[in-house]
C-alpha cells in the first residue's frame, strides 16, 4: 500500500500547487475521491 500512498501524495502536491482559487479542503477532498474512484487508493482493502 506504500506505493498507493506515494502516488496519492504526489497527486495532492500537484493539485495543491495548481494556481486557482479553489479552497484547499476542496482540492484535498477531490483528489482523494478521484484516487478512490480510479482504484489508486482503496479505503476498504481486503
Amino acid at each position: 500500500m506504500e506505493q498507493a500512498h506515494t502516488q496519492l501524495i504526489s497527486q495532492l502536491n500537484e493539485r495543491i500547487l495548481a494556481a486557482d482559487n479553489t479552497p484547499l479542503y476542496i482540492k484535498f477532498a477531490e483528489t482523494v475521491k478521484n484516487a478512490v474512484r480510479s482504484g489508486v487508493l482503496a479505503l476498504l482493502g481486503s
